[in-house]
């Protein structure tokens, strides 16, 4: 699989939907990272957003799933993760490294989502996020 190319994974996460009760949940994990460079058995993969003025740590979620996806794919000895704020007039960059145990709670708290995400299917009923959050991610 190339780095650019977008890529799809399961995780089984135990308390899914199976006949209308939460049993097992499968969490299927799609995205694109914008940038990955590999330089020895170090690997960075960089976010480019179009936003401006954000906390450094706004888009961490998705940065760690990223690393995750990459930590499966490269196995690097060193991996590095960062956003590129397009918007900001020096395309302000923020890197941090990202430790296997920081990888693992990241994927223990998507699997949390993934069951929430599937009980709020189940109900048909999203509770949704605060509108401050969403403004604050320059999402919404």
């Amino acid at each position: 699989m190339s780095p650019s190319s977008s890529s799809e994974e399961g995780y089984d996460l135990g308390g899914g939907v199976a006949g209308g009760t939460l049993e097992k949940v499968i969490s299927l994990n799609k995205g694109q990272m914008d940038l990955v460079v590999r330089d020895g058995d170090e690997l960075t993969i960089l976010d480019y957003k179009l936003v401006r003025g954000v906390p450094a740590d706004a888009h961490r979620e998705q940065l760690l799933t990223y690393a995750a996806a990459a930590r499966a794919l490269w196995r690097p000895a060193r991996l590095r993760v960062g956003l590129v704020l397009l918007a900001e007039p020096y395309r302000r960059r923020a890197l941090a490294d990202v430790t296997g145990v920081e990888l693992d709670e990241a994927m223990a708290r998507l699997a949390q989502t993934a069951v929430a995400l599937a009980r709020a299917r189940q109900r048909r009923s999203f509770d949704g996020r605060p509108l401050a959050t969403c403004r604050a991610l320059g999402c919404g």
